[in-house]
């Protein structure tokens, strides 16, 4: 196949689709071809310290860490640093290839890497080696791999800017919904007051949380932006999100937090019922970011529970469930803390009502899932947000079952003992 038949039929699988997974190995099966090379690997780096993030291998074993990978590692390094192709036709004529361990183990001779190189540097490296070399380096159609390197790049930038653009919606999606449960709120209340004698003393406490919500939407608001801002600038983001946190007794900010929602549950007939066990430690958090898993908790049992029935909100410093009475939880994402020196924090919502569908077991936590598909007020985010929220605070989320409801939770660490994030 000629050069520009192979380019343009690379270039048309590349536009049929944004799915890595699907480009990528067709992508390093038609360079192993074009060099005649016996195996080779497309290794995704990243662009700005050289750590290799995870490989796409063509008749290499790839089922271990990308750091393992049974290749030559000193030639992919000599390709991110220099920006530019390697090519070694024989390896014993090379004085530190020749000499290297992994060359000789796997006894290869013929190596290439071609660096894939964006905007961002280089994000990617095209690897392939022989046992023998299949010819000679002028012969092997560097051109045409460069060039599939070139393509490469701007499929990996689309991926990229693709997932950054539905990263985006669904953040405005989530802030959407973040919104929803304050303006309830500012509609019951609004509500009540229109109702009322304005000499009542309890007025002022309606219209005070009132102002407490308005001010709880303006900084959802500020959030959106500033994440908006700092979407690219990492150091930035996490000097955000540093000032954001406060030294937090969980004990007393659930209970305040939930008296607005008390004349909202009387409403719907319900009543809004809250226990603190023992002295609860405090957790160090942004507490807008407590307030929406307290917000799509609380907000969720109301929304789902059987008129003239109780909804408690329980917060403790011991366990409230066994593991073994888990009935779904979200996929971690990142592994939790074993030091059993770690004190946690306790919190659960239950309340009276259908129980979940099994179908939704191991989706629930998962973006757009709604366990009532009905509920045409619903976005399907609230569950996901308390996940990503409390894992980053080193914590976990979860859901019971039983024979009257449903009851959902989670644990956080107390100050001092926060899980380090990667």
């Amino acid at each position: 196949m000629e050069r520009a038949d192979i380019l343009l039929e690379i270039a048309r699988q590349f536009g049929q689709t944004l799915d890595l997974a699907t480009l990528l190995p067709l992508a390093i099966t038609r360079f192993v071809e074009v060099i005649g090379a016996d195996r080779g690997a497309i290794v995704l780096v990243d662009p700005d310290t050289g750590t290799l993030k995870r490989a796409i291998c063509e008749g290499i074993d790839g089922s271990g860490p990308v750091e393992e990978l049974p290749i030559s590692h000193t030639l992919l390094q000599r390709v991110y640093e220099n920006r530019a192709t390697e090519v070694v036709p024989d390896s014993s004529d090379d004085e530190v290839l020749g000499q290297r361990s992994s060359v000789q183990e796997l006894q290869l001779r013929f190596l290439v890497g071609v660096p894939v190189i964006s905007g961002r540097g280089v994000v990617a490296i095209l690897y392939a080696d022989a046992a023998v070399s299949p010819l000679s380096p002028t012969a092997i159609g560097l051109e045409t791999v460069e060039a599939m390197a070139g393509l490469i790049a701007t499929a990996i930038e689309n991926a990229r800017l693709f997932v950054e653009l539905r990263d985006r919606m669904e953040l405005l999606a989530a802030m959407a919904h973040d919104l929803r449960t304050p303006l309830t709120v500012l509609r019951t209340n609004t509500s009540y007051l229109a109702s009322l004698d304005l000499e009542q003393d309890d007025a002022a406490e309606a219209i005070e949380d009132m102002l407490t919500t308005a001010r709880q939407m303006g900084r959802t608001l500020s959030n959106l932006l500033e994440v908006s801002r700092f979407d690219h600038d990492s150091d930035a983001r996490e000097d955000v999100v540093a000032d954001t946190l406060d030294s937090i007794d969980l004990g007393r900010f659930v209970p305040l937090h939930l008296r607005r929602y008390r004349r909202w549950a009387a409403l719907e007939g319900l009543d809004v019922r809250c226990r603190v066990h023992g002295v609860p430690g405090m957790v160090l958090a942004p507490p807008d970011s407590l307030a929406i898993v307290v917000d799509n908790l609380l907000g969720n049992a109301l929304k789902f529970a059987t008129p003239g029935t109780p909804v408690t909100v329980t917060i403790s410093e011991l366990p409230t469930i066994r593991p073994d009475t888990v009935w779904a939880e979200p996929v971690q994402l990142a592994q939790p803390t074993t030091d059993r020196g770690v004190r946690w924090v306790y919190v659960t919502v239950h309340n009276h009502a259908s129980p979940l569908p099994e179908k939704h077991r191991t989706t629930l936590f998962d973006p757009y899932v709604r366990g009532d598909p009905t509920a045409r007020a619903s976005t399907g985010l609230g569950l996901y947000l308390v996940a990503r929220i409390v894992d980053r605070l080193g914590g976990q989320a979860w859901v019971q079952r039983d024979s009257v409801g449903n009851t959902f939770g989670f644990s956080v660490p107390t100050m001092g003992r926060r899980r380090k994030q990667e």
